[in-house]
């Protein structure tokens, strides 16, 4: 379970810093890359137009690369999906966060969701890299987000995570379940939670062991001022 220090880089690498925005441009890029190597940020996560460009600019550094696919909606078909995956792999990421299809999951179609797990976890594994499945919670009621979990429990993939953090944030709650109900093996990753260190220690109070957000820097700053750390 992760905990939060005044080791300034243990506590960077809680956090994922996101860009997947349409209108982001190549200087946005630029940026958040920069920002990572600054401050050693676990991974950047970005769709996959984007993860050759951001895979030569982390070049030789620790900084994991991530693929958002099927960004947002995750209603792509398996196949579409697993070519993404081989496309983000080949352009130089080394994590992939999957959207599930919610579609499947509202209609009980368990089958095709745990296809759809197992085929991409097995993907990434075998690409040496590291998968995090969207449950996009916001769409789901408990029982759902349990039946997944119950899934990925079989599974283990590295993560699950909370959602994609465009359609609202994790609930404290809803987190605090779900590391209740997810095997201690897979790791909790949530997404629209934190957009301040205040929050971030909160979510990660409640079970998470990573944050995904667009406001990583603030959250850096906020960390040194609350720990008295230099910039």
């Amino acid at each position: 379970m992760a905990v939060i220090t005044n080791d300034q880089k243990a506590f960077a690498k809680l956090i994922d810093s996101s860009l997947l925005n349409s209108t982001d441009r190549h200087k946005d890029y630029e940026a958040v890359c920069a920002e990572a190597l600054h401050y050693g940020f676990a991974c950047v996560a970005v769709q996959g137009g984007f993860v050759k460009t951001c895979a030569e600019l982390l070049r030789g550094s620790d900084i994991r690369l991530s693929c958002a696919a099927a960004f947002p909606m995750g209603l792509s078909s398996l196949k579409t999906k697993m070519n993404e995956t081989a496309n983000a792999f080949e352009d130089g990421a080394t994590d992939i966060d999957m959207v599930l299809n919610v579609s499947k999951i509202l209609d009980g179609d368990y089958a095709y969701v745990e296809k759809e797990i197992r085929t991409i976890t097995e993907m990434v594994r075998l690409a040496g890299g590291v998968s995090k499945f969207i449950f996009e919670i916001c769409y789901l009621n408990n029982a759902q987000i349990k039946d997944v979990i119950k899934i990925c429990n079989d599974i283990k993939p590295d993560f699950i995570k909370t959602g994609t953090g465009m359609q609202g944030p994790a609930m404290y709650e809803t987190v605090v379940m779900m590391r209740r109900e997810c095997d201690p093996a897979i790791k909790l990753k949530a997404s629209g939670a934190a957009r301040n260190y205040e929050r971030m220690e909160a979510i990660i109070e409640a079970g998470a062991d990573r944050i995904g957000t667009i406001c990583a820097g603030l959250i850096m700053d906020q960390y040194r001022v609350k720990f008295g750390l230099q910039p």
